[in-house]
Formats: C-alpha cells, sequence, structure tokens
C-alpha cells in the first residue's frame, strides 16, 4: 500500500489532479509474493471501474475481471494478479453513469441587472457526448426551445439563446428562471434549473 501511495504522491504533484482523475492511470507494482503484482490506477471517488483485461492485444479480447465494475471510495483502486505463463494485458475505464454537467452559464443563477436583450448561454460537458437532439430549454413560461429553433445555436457544446433585438428576456427588475433538460448519447439525463434578475 505504500508504494501506491508513494506513485500518486509524486505523480500528482506533476500533474494537474483533475486531469490525473478524468483519464485513469495505470501502472504495475510489485508485491512481497514473487508470484503476484499489483495494478493500480487513479480514481475519482463515487464513479464506478471497470478492469479488462486480454491475452493478445491483436485480437481485442477484453475480458472484464471479476468483481468489477466496482465504486472508487479513494483516489486509488488496485487488483492483485497471479503471475503464470500466459502474458495479460489489463485497462481501465470509468464507466459514464451521470448525465451532462453544467460548465458555464451566462447569467449565472442569482446574477442581477441582467440586460433585458442580453443571450443566455450554457456550455455543457460530458465523457460519452451530449446528445444535442435531447436538449429542451425554457425561458419562463414559453415553450421549449431545442437546437431546431431558431433562437437557438449550440456549437462545441455551447448552447446560446438569443431573442435578437426586439425581444427581451423579460421585464425591467423580473426575475427569470431558466430550465433546461438534457442528456448524453448513453440516456443519462437531467434538468437544471437556475434563475436570475434583469435589470431594474
Amino acid at each position: 500500500m505504500k508504494k501506491t501511495g508513494c506513485f500518486f504522491c509524486v505523480f500528482i504533484a506533476g500533474v494537474a489532479v483533475a486531469e490525473l482523475l478524468d483519464h485513469p492511470v495505470m501502472a504495475l507494482y510489485s508485491t512481497t509474493n514473487t508470484s503476484q503484482r499489483e495494478v493500480a490506477w487513479s480514481t475519482r471517488p463515487g464513479v464506478r471501474y471497470v478492469l479488462q483485461e486480454c491475452s493478445n492485444l491483436a485480437g481485442n479480447d477484453w475480458v472484464t475481471v471479476a468483481g468489477y465494475p466496482s465504486e472508487a471510495d479513494a483516489l486509488a483502486q488496485q487488483q492483485l494478479i497471479s503471475l503464470d505463463a500466459t502474458s495479460r494485458f489489463f485497462r481501465v475505464q470509468a464507466l459514464d453513469e451521470y448525465p451532462p454537467d453544467i460548465s458555464t452559464r451566462i447569467p449565472d443563477d442569482g446574477d442581477f441587472g441582467v440586460r433585458r436583450f442580453s443571450a443566455v448561454q450554457v456550455e455543457l460537458a460530458d465523457d460519452a457526448g451530449v446528445d444535442a437532439s435531447s436538449i429542451r430549454f425554457w425561458l419562463g413560461t414559453n415553450d421549449a426551445y431545442t437546437v431546431a429553433s431558431a433562437e437557438v445555436s449550440w456549437s462545441n457544446n455551447v448552447l446560446t439563446l438569443d431573442l435578437g433585438g426586439d425581444t427581451a428576456l423579460g421585464g425591467y427588475g423580473e426575475t427569470q428562471t431558466v430550465t433546461l433538460a438534457v442528456s448524453d448519447l448513453l440516456g443519462n439525463a437531467t434538468n437544471c434549473t437556475w434563475s436570475f434578475e434583469l435589470e431594474r
């Protein structure tokens, strides 16, 4: 266990922590038992990971190791493997079981003094990819907007609602509520609601 901890301490010093957790890094360690090794990889607590092995990379015959998928409860997971005459290769993948995240939103929740004719913008992030056809966007009590709506643009995971210079987001000093429904390409869906106050 000590070796695993030291490896990740040294590695984290040279790499951004978020990058390390988003893309699992694997390492192989010796154990006190000469017929075993330990495979370890960086994790994000709460995310489930699957460990797979194969004996021939050319065949691409990956098999899930018994006991996985497994939810990480620390910044690293490890698995003991027994050595034999067979060559074996390992890979680990985080399972995307979460809906898209909102990276940024303009105006943000609780903003005030928002210009009445400004655009509303939301940037989304998801490992599996955002399903653009799933996007439903409500401004107050208006009907839902989609990426097919003339007022909406969708590019590089950024959703922009621009009502143009003739239509305001609402009345002066009005609190406007935005609701966004979206899912990723795997079907993980979410609904988000936030509000902001328009200029007085």
